[in-house]
């Protein structure tokens, strides 16, 4: 298709809309959104990213606090945390596997917080809900100090930006996340197309937003050779790019920066 071999970063996505981004309309973008990251690896995308310095952390869990500090939770940044269901299943993830986490979710959206935080309120339960703060914020200018952060995550965030743009979202990650970050977004490929807008026509309840987000979404992806050239450009020569299915591209800097720890 020779419409995917550059991007579309011009087409506006509803969602990035904050006019039409609300109420209803929100509530059933972000319920497709959590059925296509359960579905077609999202939430494992980023799991699997992080899974060095949760494994990492638990030992030094093991060993006690003694252990030069660094036995306490991790505390992790969400980037454009939309409705709060990657927080959600982060805390539970980590907390089952032996490395409690806190997450703070952020995102520009004033809708999306409040959504965010009632979502998470009926989502968890009080000890894990405890470890999920919710605020809003900008991704291109984050309000957090250096390093204040273990590691940060932006996940379907990228595409939303141009290149100089998403450039400066990958700085202020790495600005904020002592550890390394995880972006995980969409690959631009024909068969990605093709198959989400299907998906997006045929599921039962799909949202008029996300029918219309979701195909453009991938029209806004980036491909390899652009995300190598915007990691350089933000200065993370280091910085791993993985695919995952389905169609994700994962740009990461946690596992060679844990190893250093």
């Amino acid at each position: 298709m020779a419409f995917l071999e550059t991007r579309a970063p011009r087409r506006q996505e509803r969602m990035d809309d904050f006019d039409q981004a609300e109420g209803a309309a929100l509530a059933g973008a972000f319920d497709g959104l959590d059925w296509a990251n359960r579905w077609l690896g999202g939430y494992a995308s980023v799991q699997a990213a992080l899974r060095p310095l949760v494994k990492r952390r638990r030992g030094m869990i093991r060993k006690g606090p003694a252990h030069r500090g660094r036995s306490g939770p991790l505390h992790l940044l969400d980037v454009g945390a939309g409705g709060g269901d990657l927080a959600a299943r982060l805390v539970r993830w980590a907390d089952g596997q032996g490395a409690p986490m806190e997450v703070t979710a952020l995102d520009a959206n004033p809708h999306a917080v409040r959504h965010a935080r009632a979502a998470l309120d009926r989502r968890l339960p009080a000890y894990l809900r405890a470890r999920v703060r919710v605020e809003e914020g900008d991704a291109l200018a984050l309000p957090f100090a250096g390093d204040q952060f273990d590691a940060a995550t932006a996940r379907l965030v990228m595409h939303h930006f141009d290149a100089p743009a998403a450039t400066d979202l990958l700085r202020e990650m790495d600005r904020v996340s002592a550890r390394g970050l995880v972006v995980s977004d969409l690959h631009r490929h024909a068969a990605a197309y093709l198959g989400v807008k299907a998906l997006a026509k045929l599921r039962p309840g799909a949202s008029a937003m996300f029918a219309h987000d979701a195909p453009l979404s991938v029209r806004r992806g980036y491909r390899r050779p652009e995300l190598r050239a915007l990691a350089d450009r933000a200065g993370l020569p280091d910085a791993q790019i993985r695919w995952r299915w389905a169609f994700r591209w994962v740009v990461s800097t946690v596992a060679g920066r844990t190893l250093q720890v």
